[in-house]
């Protein structure tokens, strides 16, 4: 099931400058309900449209589970893309006191 969706957005002044839809996608989901909670969360226009996209593109099967930062102004077939990689922007890592260079590079 899909967990969150969650809508940050940024204004200056009178301006809008970012709208962020964030998605947490857990692992099982079809690429049916991805596509009704894009839909859902004004990402994409037409839910069934986008999901023919995807198994026409052969996407379908290689959506992945994780949290997505998707732009309101991305085009479907960006969002599409980016549903194919669920490396996380920014990892955090802690590095032990008394570690040396390569022992960090190592880890």
């Amino acid at each position: 099931m899909i967990i969150e969706v969650k809508n940050l957005s940024k204004v200056y002044g009178k301006i809008e400058v970012l709208n962020i839809e964030i998605l947490k996608i857990e692992s099982g989901e079809t690429a049916a309900s991805v596509a009704n909670l894009l839909n859902q969360a004004g990402l994409i226009r037409n839910a069934e449209a986008f999901r023919v996209y995807l198994v026409y593109a052969g996407l379908d099967t290689h959506l992945q589970a994780g949290d997505y930062q998707l732009n309101s102004g991305a085009t479907p077939l960006e969002i599409a893309q980016k549903l194919q990689d669920a490396t996380p922007e920014e990892v955090t890592f802690v590095i032990l006191p008394g570690w040396r260079i390569e022992e960090i590079a190592a880890s």
